[in-house]
């Protein structure tokens, strides 16, 4: 004989709770990662810093490739210039050379965890600086970014997101294919 269950008969603790805690969960909202503070960088005001000396034409420069490009152009960085500062920023001189000789020279920095870069100086042959007016932080496209995406990729920032100590970006572009040791941050 088969048994029937009672209508009235009783809904277990267990459930119940179970319920419980469904309804509640239900009821939480769910924050976008920009939100989280400690995922996100806090927002860096773009405020101007002085540059360098100006690289002379007989600066011992450190090229670096960029693939996809038009290859007569010649890109370097200035050894002496490489900088981690106190706010996260890498600094850097960047000189890029036309087939010609012409040289444009850009004084720009990078926020590794937050993918932006602001030109903060530029320059052209042998000088001087001239400082950028309108400083603003620019995101990097997820593209390549010419040769943005390969210093940002390939030589100042980890595969974390964060700014490399200069003597280890000075290791890459010196040694293409050497990666950093544990004491090198």
């Amino acid at each position: 004989m088969a048994r029937v269950i009672s209508p009235r008969r009783s809904v277990s603790p267990v459930v119940l709770m179970l319920m419980g805690a469904v309804l509640a969960l239900a009821g939480c909202q769910v924050q976008p990662p920009e939100s989280v503070p400690f995922l996100t960088e806090r927002p860096l005001p773009a405020r101007p810093v002085p540059p360098p000396p100006f690289p002379g034409r007989d600066t011992a420069l450190l090229g670096f490739a960029v693939p996809g490009r038009d290859t007569s152009f010649r890109y370097a960085l200035d050894p002496g210039s490489i900088t981690r500062g106190r706010d996260g920023v890498m600094r850097y001189v960047v000189v890029i050379s036309a087939p010609g000789g012409v040289r444009n020279v850009l004084y720009q920095g990078m926020r590794c965890g937050a993918r932006q870069y602001l030109t903060y100086a530029v320059g052209f042959g042998d000088g001087p600086f001239a400082p950028v007016r309108r400083l603003r932080w620019r995101r990097l496209d997820d593209g390549s970014d010419g040769y943005l995406g390969v210093l940002y990729r390939d030589y100042l920032c980890d595969s974390f997101g964060a700014p490399r100590a200069p003597r280890a970006v000075l290791r890459l572009l010196r040694r293409p294919g050497w990666t950093e040791g544990s004491g090198d941050r």
